[in-house]
């Protein structure tokens, strides 16, 4: 324990020790250290620093997470700390905590992929993106995108609150609350603000504009342009022009309206 400044110009190396000081250290060698180090001033350090576990700074730490893990990056409390997998990066407070032997993950943002354990190659940036998820293969982007997720394979979520409770497999979501509450519904593709916002079950639609098939909750339907629909609409294909009026309607046959 020191309780003053410690100056070093050569390499410094520690075992098992606690180092404690409490004045500025500074340090123009290298600096390594097996055992706990506390430092309450200032430190300037500019050779390497090694460390063989994590450390905190700022009250944020920053390593591997647990011990177990490989090729792992983990920065922020609670993250990766039941890691055994390979090749995860999280960041951000408890991302990927409870993850055990998923591989290729990467979670950035507050409580991103939070509840994933085993799945692998998924990404959530943003926080709670893809919270629950449990699924393999999926990207999460935007606040709380897919955040009740749980179980899907494949699936492109981005924007804020986006396909929030998708539960379903290859889907493509694009744009704020899009898909919002859509649940089992499968291969569906939304872009645009509040696209598909109604779809819970519905599959394979297929949804371009602002709110376009806002009110749907049906299958195979395709609306471009943001006509919102009906809700128990299928095998339906709607073109409307920039003030949602439709043109052009096909159900059966084609009628135009102008």
């Amino acid at each position: 324990t020191v309780n003053q400044d410690v100056y070093t110009t050569e390499s410094a190396s520690f075992d098992s020790r606690i180092i404690a000081a409490s004045g500025s250290t500074i340090n123009t060698g290298s600096f390594a250290t097996t055992g706990s180090n506390s430092f309450s001033g200032s430190q300037i350090i500019t050779g390497s620093m090694t460390s063989s576990l994590d450390i905190k700074v700022a009250g944020v730490k920053m390593g591997f997470g647990n011990q177990s893990g490989s090729h792992t990056v983990a920065i922020g409390t609670s993250t990766l700390v039941n890691n055994t997998g390979a090749d995860s990066t999280a960041i951000g407070y408890q991302s990927l905590q409870n993850n055990t032997s998923g591989n290729e993950n990467t979670a950035v943002g507050y409580n991103a992929l939070n509840v994933l354990t085993t799945a692998q190659r998924n990404t959530a940036i943003g926080g709670d993106a893809g919270r629950d998820n449990t699924g393999d293969n999926n990207v999460f982007i935007g606040w709380t995108a897919g955040m009740q997720s749980a179980g899907g394979i494949g699936n492109v979520i981005i924007g804020n609150s986006t396909a929030r409770s998708v539960k379903s497999n290859y889907n493509t979501i694009v744009g704020e609350t899009a898909g919002f509450y859509l649940t089992s519904g499968s291969s569906n593709t939304f872009v645009g603000q509040a696209a598909g916002v109604d779809v819970g079950s519905g599959s394979s639609n297929t949804f371009v504009g602002q709110n376009a098939g806002r009110n749907i909750s049906g299958s195979y339907n395709t609306l471009i342009g943001g006509a919102k629909g009906v809700g128990n609409w299928s095998n339906v294909i709607a073109l409307s022009d920039g003030a949602e009026n439709i043109r052009a309607i096909y159900n059966s046959g084609w009628v135009f309206t102008g």
